[in-house]
């Protein structure tokens, strides 16, 4: 009797459809971009959830981007799942991005209404309070799955996604964000802060690259010849 790894028959298949949900997740994810290029080039000095509110001209695409992310993570939670030792980490790094996309998809319903190019700070509108605080909800359960994802890979690997989970924790989750936090305070009430836009930018363009190594994750755990990348479910082999 000899131990081998679990894998679907349809391996490769799913592989690449795992791959391809991820790259739009993250294109979605950085729908910002999408929003440049039909503004002609224009709108990266103001804040991302601004260019979202109602009335702006790509705000319905921009709410669907980011609803349409927040579904494809989804789907990629149970095998990115599959794909790590079982422990309290796995845990933290599966409920956490639940509550990543969960939150998002609560951003994306109650929009900022704050106006384009002011400061957004202090504001009592209750769909302002809403969207902050499930955009909230989103960002502590992204980097705390990242984080959980750091810890869950400390010993076993896979090495690359172990620094991967670093580097996005680190330049994501603390060094933009604290930038973003930093020149959103230091605005000038009621004007735009270029600074603030651009730090929240390079903010958005670490988890999109997070949502790309879950994806990558999950299909290297998955397929012919693809044993799952940690803690590798095995079986006995009937002869």
């Amino acid at each position: 009797m000899r131990l081998v790894a679990v894998t679907s028959r349809d391996g490769s298949p799913r592989r690449a459809a795992l791959l391809v949900v991820a790259a739009l997740a993250a294109v979605f994810q950085a729908n910002f971009l999408l929003d440049w290029v039909l503004r002609g080039g224009d709108g990266m000095q103001y804040i991302v959830s601004q260019l979202a509110a109602p009335g702006q001209p790509n705000a319905t695409l921009l709410r669907a981007t980011d609803v349409a992310c927040a579904v494809l993570v989804l789907v990629l939670v149970v095998p990115v799942r599959r794909a790590l030792r079982p422990g309290p980490w796995r845990e933290v790094v599966t409920w956490g991005t639940v509550a990543f996309a969960v939150g998002a998809i609560g951003a994306a319903l109650a929009a900022s209404t704050c106006p384009l190019g002011t400061r957004c700070v202090g504001s009592g509108d209750l769909e302002v309070v809403i969207h902050d605080l499930a955009s909230a909800v989103s960002e502590v359960g992204l980097f705390g799955g990242v984080l959980g994802a750091w810890f869950a890979t400390r010993r076993d690997g896979p090495a690359w996604f172990h620094a991967a989970a670093q580097w996005v924790f680190v330049l994501g989750g603390v060094v933009s964000a604290l930038m973003f936090a930093y020149f959103t305070w230091t605005a000038t009430p009621g004007t735009s802060s270029t600074a603030a836009a651009l730090s929240q930018r390079l903010h958005i363009l670490t988890v999109s690259a997070w949502l790309v190594c879950l994806g990558v994750l999950a299909a290297r755990a998955d397929g012919p010849g693809g044993a799952t990348a940690l803690g590798a479910r095995v079986e006995p082999e009937v002869r």
